[in-house]
């Protein structure tokens, strides 16, 4: 039977207290040369390194993205050309080699549900496994995509014949509903309420400075202008200018020019309320005659400067608010925790199931999708350097609390309902929140009778310091160490939703949004819409090429189909995965927790189902589809 949870000041065995924390300690190691600005975890431990359901689940996905990626690979060969292959061979060997990684998965499931003794050594065991998934996936990803000098000279590349190369990319994966984004005004603008960033949009009452709007450009519905709406708060604005740090790169393989794009996008809701609509977009940070704004009654050259704005949205999506404000931002929190928060305070068991194969998967970003000719370097337009740059600044720049959801909402200017009725991020995610918040409640009154409890509770006011050094330093920028019982509940709560909800929506809407290369895409192939040709092939041409593309469609998938443990299933996360939380004080708070989560499914699914106040299902916080944990 585990010890019962004590806080510092009630546990009389102080000394054993220490020592854990000082175990903790010599484990738990903050390193700030990983990553340029921050402090990060130098060693990922063993209890946080990949668990054997997070195995299972990667290991197919892997195994089917390869039988992708060989499909892919035949298809060009039956094109025909002089960088196919020439016979079958090359691709058996692909296929074989993703049918062996989904067979020892599957040999693994059996033995595991006939008990661990059917396993023999399980450690060793799932080593084995350990090493099949990663390097597979790893191998996806870096070596079989380097095309230099054609090492794999089977991969479709170079420039699409038509359209239709795109979608034919998803061979036995399936295409995600976000092709409409590619052609539709409405899907575009209800990306910015319901898509893989829906945190950019912000409310304004005036335009800013270097962005001349008219009421030309406006062009709203009869009787509707541009000064009215934004009197009347209708006027929302996109603003990217934050990019420009960002340096356009060249493709480490083919040479190829890549841009990235700084621009404003301004929307608007009409008089008496409805769809979001776009109203114009300015290509760069500040007016420039070679590219005038552009409205959507201009074909092609709108249809470019929206292409454009998707550049510039998924890389605010990948290194601000995911990678900056979800993954980067826990680390610290979750360092702290293991640091010093002994394994018997109450809160320890409470918080360490949302940091589950954070720091594993974290290493990996690092050590792999951030490494030259990785994934990111491949996709998107800016150098490394200073993707990452944009990032840390993210962190430097924004607080800790004023991103806690309704505080970020309200200063937004987007949590009124009768101006914007539908938006499903801003919806879900306040029940969801709600739900976390009372959840967090109960336990801390559980443990702190009173708000002095709070200040007298050594072990949490050092984890409150280490959290309030600055980012360099492995602290959270704004973050203050709770003096009562209801500034712990918000701190408990933003970390929870931010390793849970926050991360699943930015997470997930990867594969079903952002994976399709005419919808979105991290770099621009060719120049954005100034006084050139305007037409269908100049827009194809901002396109990323085929081999690019082919990455997007795969590596997307990968990182928007995982879904390992749900919100609320607080368990260890080693066989036989048993519930952590031990206390039977807590059994109640944790059944009403569960209970709520289940009533804030069925309001979503509700909602979902009725097209008058949805328009379109928002399905990435329904609480069965959220994570406990950032763990991909």
């Amino acid at each position: 039977m585990p010890p019962r949870p004590l806080l510092p000041q009630h546990d009389p065995d102080r000394q054993g207290r220490r020592r854990a924390l000082e175990d903790a300690r010599d484990r738990w190691v903050p390193d700030p040369s990983k990553l340029v600005g921050l402090s990060m975890a130098a060693r990922v431990p063993t209890i946080d390194q990949p668990s054997a359901r997070w195995l299972l689940t990667v290991g197919r996905i892997i195994g089917r993205i390869g039988m992708n990626f060989a499909e892919n690979v035949d298809a060009w060969r039956h094109r025909g050309g002089p960088d196919t292959f020439s016979g079958d061979d090359e691709v058996e060997a692909i296929v074989a080699r993703h049918r062996a990684l989904l067979d020892a998965v599957d040999a693994f499931e059996e033995d595991l549900a006939d008990g661990p003794d059917s396993l023999g050594l399980f450690d060793d065991q799932l080593a084995v496994l350990t090493d099949k998934v990663l390097a597979r996936g790893r191998a996806l990803f870096s070596t079989e995509r380097k095309l230099d000098p054609w090492e794999l000279p089977g991969v479709p590349n170079g420039r699409p014949a038509s359209l239709d190369d795109y979608p034919a990319l998803y061979r036995t994966l399936p295409v995600p509903g976000s092709v409409r984004l590619a052609a539709e005004d409405a899907a575009f603008a209800r990306a910015r309420l319901a898509g893989p960033n829906p945190r950019q949009l912000r409310r304004i009452t005036a335009l800013p400075e270097g962005f001349p709007v008219t009421e030309a450009h406006f062009g709203g519905p009869p009787g509707d202008r541009l000064a009215r709406a934004l009197d009347e708060g209708r006027v929302f604005l996109c603003d990217y200018r934050p990019l420009k740090e960002i340096r356009d790169n060249v493709d480490c393989v083919t040479g190829a020019q890549k841009l990235t794009y700084a621009p404003l996008a301004l929307f608007a809701v009409p008089p008496g309320g409805g769809a979001l609509r776009p109203v114009a977009i300015q290509l760069t940070p500040t007016p420039d005659p070679a590219f005038p704004i552009a409205t959507p009654d201009q074909g092609w050259r709108w249809r470019m400067a929206r292409t454009a704005v998707q550049v510039a949205d998924m890389n605010a999506h990948e290194a601000v608010w995911h990678l900056g404000l979800t993954h980067l931002r826990l680390e610290p929190v979750a360092l702290a925790t293991h640091r010093q928060l002994a394994p018997t305070h109450p809160l320890s068991a409470l918080l360490l199931p949302h940091f589950e194969g954070t720091f594993f998967i974290n290493s990996e970003a690092v050590n792999y999708m951030l490494a030259p000719n990785g994934p990111v370097d491949r996709n998107f337009g800016g150098t490394l350097a200073t993707t990452v740059a944009v990032a840390v600044e993210a962190l430097k720049r924004r607080g800790w609390v004023e991103d806690m959801l309704p505080n970020d909402l309200a200063a937004r200017g987007v949590d009124d309902r009768e101006i914007l009725p539908d938006y499903p991020y801003r919806d879900d995610g306040m029940a969801v929140w709600a739900a976390i918040h009372d959840w967090m409640r109960s336990v801390v009154n559980l443990y702190y009778a009173r708000d002095v409890d709070v200040t007298e509770d050594a072990e949490l006011r050092a984890w409150g310091e280490a959290l309030r050094a600055s980012v360099p330093q492995g602290g959270v920028h704004g973050f203050e160490p709770p003096d009562s019982r209801e500034a712990l509940v918000d701190h408990l709560t933003m970390t929870a939703f931010t390793a849970s909800a926050q991360h699943a929506a930015v997470n997930f809407p990867q594969w079903t949004d952002m994976s399709f290369p005419m919808a979105f895409s991290g770099a621009g192939w060719a120049g954005p819409p100034g006084g050139g040709v305007q037409s269908e092939a100049a827009w194809t041409d901002m396109l990323p090429p085929l081999e690019i593309a082919q990455l997007q469609v795969e590596f997307l998938y990968l990182l928007g189909s995982v879904y390992h443990t749900k919100l609320g299933d607080y368990t260890d996360n080693r066989w036989p995965y048993a519930p952590i939380l031990t206390d039977p004080a807590v059994s109640g708070p944790l059944a009403a927790f569960r209970a709520r989560l289940a009533s804030v499914e069925r309001d979503i699914q509700a909602v979902n189902a009725d097209s008058r106040r949805r328009a379109v299902p928002y399905p990435h916080l329904l609480p069965s589809r959220i994570p406990m944990s950032i763990n991909i």
